[in-house]
């Protein structure tokens, strides 16, 4: 298997970063929820991403009784938000009128006549006022444009194995055939 880069390695933590911050461990046909994880990601120098993870539920997690794994987000509620005025092409804070719920860093968002996914880069609470995007506006939407939030990723059938205090979670890519872990 081919050695990444130490930068390499760090583009991909950062995209995990704002993709996934659940954990499940399961049993092996997936029915029981054995601990749920809320996870956060680091990117230390050596290039290998760093996880932690803080216990939301634990019910019955003993050692090696966890076999599979499912990594998910948890991300915003947002709903029926509308673009306030004409934002312009480049535009990074998208101003924002009626709507319920709520986005949150990581959302993946698209506009009404754009195609292109946009992520929230700041949580917004709601309301009147402004979302802050990445990347900029590549189409600038008329006034009263509507706002889709996209459906969260989810990775299941992860193989997890426990050693003391550390889960190592892996898989085999379906395309290559290689571990990935």
């Amino acid at each position: 298997m081919a050695t990444k880069s130490a930068q390499v390695r760090n583009i991909q933590t950062t995209i995990t970063t704002r993709l996934f911050n659940r954990l499940d461990l399961r049993t092996s046909d997936g029915a029981v929820t054995l601990a749920t994880f809320t996870i956060g990601w680091g990117i230390p120098s050596a290039g290998a991403g760093a996880v932690s993870g803080v216990p939301l539920t634990v019910a019955g997690l003993a050692d090696g009784a966890a076999a599979e794994a499912r990594l998910y987000r948890v991300g915003g509620t947002a709903s029926g938000y509308l673009t306030n005025g004409t934002p312009s092409v480049g535009d990074v804070s998208i101003p924002v009128d009626t709507g319920a719920g709520t986005f949150v860093v990581g959302d993946i968002i698209t506009f009404a006549g754009d195609t292109q996914e946009y992520m929230i880069t700041k949580a917004y609470a709601g309301g009147d006022g402004n979302i802050d995007i990445f990347p900029g506006l590549v189409a600038a939407p008329g006034d009263g444009a509507a706002i889709s939030l996209a459906t969260a990723p989810t990775v299941t059938g992860l193989t997890v194995a426990t050693s003391g205090a550390d889960v190592v979670v892996s898989n085999t890519s379906i395309l290559t055939g290689q571990d990935v872990q």
